[in-house]
């Protein structure tokens, strides 16, 4: 991931699901982070693929759509700079629900095998 250590951490600790992170765990994962560069209109998953990664929007913005009845995306919601999306399938990975597309943007790519390792279990309160 870009910018300084403190920047990279702050990003990471805005999901509830890393908020809890000492700085020493948040680095483990942080230095296992892939970032990944996306041209706008390409496709970085689709309805139905695994929900194998959390995903940061470093720049740029994702489109998430779902397909209407009669086949035209109805966008869902929008992911710009700084959003964190993915996180709530890692633990089971769970499958996308919807389809996301990059509008041209740069995400950083945590997978759960490196959260496993680096981080200590949490549950999580509803």
């Amino acid at each position: 991931m870009l910018g300084s250590s403190e920047m990279r951490r702050q990003l990471l600790r805005s999901s509830a699901l890393f908020s809890h992170l000492g700085d020493k765990e948040a680095d483990a994962i942080l230095a296992e982070a892939r970032v990944v560069n996306y041209a706008e209109g390409d496709h970085i998953f689709a309805k139905g693929d695994p929900g194998n990664s959390m995903m940061a929007v470093l720049k740029g913005r994702v489109v998430i759509s779902n397909p209407s009845l009669d086949g035209r995306q109805l966008v869902v919601t929008i992911f710009r700079e700084s959003d964190v999306f993915g996180e709530i399938a890692l633990p089971s990975c769970l499958s996308f629900c919807a389809s996301g597309c990059g509008a041209p943007m740069s995400k950083s790519r945590i997978s759960p095998s490196s959260i496993s390792r680096h981080a200590s279990p949490r549950r999580c309160s509803a």
